[in-house]
């Protein structure tokens, strides 16, 4: 696998590519544009707002302000934009590139889900098959946002997530395969990984067992794990290691048959000294994008 550095800081004060400072770079979102190439969206925290930038081009979408209030997660591809928020709030914007391709000059008008708001939120990670959203709070309960007509925001709800598990998980961070929501992987506090049992889909959405009951550890994992980018057949894992961080792949995920798989693959990263703070990805092909610390992006998006 080889990887590109995609943006740093020496491009935006040499080259002046990058209309902002990748100092203020918050996140990244790997995802399909609507002429089938592989790209990616920023989020970014300017002076006054928070903006999105696309690439390429660095198209800028301005973002809803909540005053005091800042974007904790987001998630992009091709038919939406999602926007969570410090206080529970989401917002969403339909059809987004669509309307963006062929109306550059008008704004995109995004609308607020009349949800329960969940409680000071982590992490956003959306499965778009099913219009299943997967998030954690601080005190490490999971939530699920189900979306039954992504075109009605009313048509939304959010509740925590089932946990038959003993004791319970608190989680740190989830993840949902976006072309598959039986793929559900999340991390805890102390750096374990689990994978989401007892998902079931016979009866589609009025199924209770969508989002399934409980939470399996997948103890063979000897690392803190940091990051997580969940696929349709392989989960890849960001584990603490000094002096560079480790990356693992989870080698025979067999939906439906086998969501927990059979071993760890080590992967190649971007650099052997370098620790990074996350990763995002997507499928159909697998892109995966870091940051550093430093904020610098390393991808995979140029082959």
């Amino acid at each position: 696998m080889k990887w590109s550095l995609v943006i740093s800081k020496e491009i935006n004060e040499k080259c002046k590519k990058t209309p902002f400072d990748p100092d203020n770079i918050i996140a990244i979102n790997a995802f399909t544009d609507v002429d089938d190439t592989d790209t990616a969206a920023l989020l970014v925290k300017e002076a006054k707002e928070t903006c999105l930038y696309v690439l390429p081009g660095f198209k800028k979408i301005k973002c809803p302000c909540i005053e005091g209030v800042t974007i904790r997660s987001f998630n992009v591809n091709l038919w939406q934009i999602l926007l969570l928020y410090q206080d529970g709030s989401i917002f969403r914007c339909l059809d987004w590139r669509i309307k963006n391709f062929f109306t550059a000059l008008l704004p995109l008008r995004f609308t607020k889900l009349a949800i329960t708001r969940i409680h000071r939120p982590l992490s956003l990670s959306v499965n778009f098959v099913d219009q299943i959203c997967w998030s954690c709070d601080e005190e490490g309960y999971g939530w699920i946002l189900r979306m039954k007509n992504p075109s009605l925001p009313s048509n939304a709800s959010c509740r925590l997530a089932r946990d038959d598990s003993f004791p319970s998980v608190r989680l740190k961070s989830v993840a949902v395969s976006p072309g598959n929501s039986g793929v559900v992987w999340a991390s805890d506090s102390c750096g374990r990984v689990f994978v989401r049992e007892g998902i079931f889909n016979e009866k589609g959405d009025e199924d209770n067992l969508i989002t399934g009951i409980n939470w399996v550890r997948v103890s063979d994992m000897p690392y803190s794990v940091k990051s997580i980018v969940a696929c349709n057949d392989s989960v890849w894992i960001l584990c603490e290691f000094s002096p560079g961080d480790i990356l693992f792949k989870r080698k025979g995920i067999n939906p439906p048959l086998n969501y927990i798989g059979s071993h760890w693959e080590k992967c190649q990263l971007p650099t052997t000294t370098t620790c990074f703070s996350s990763m995002t990805g997507k499928i159909s092909p697998l892109i995966i994008i870091f940051l550093s610390h430093t904020n610098n992006y390393y991808s995979n998006l140029h082959r």
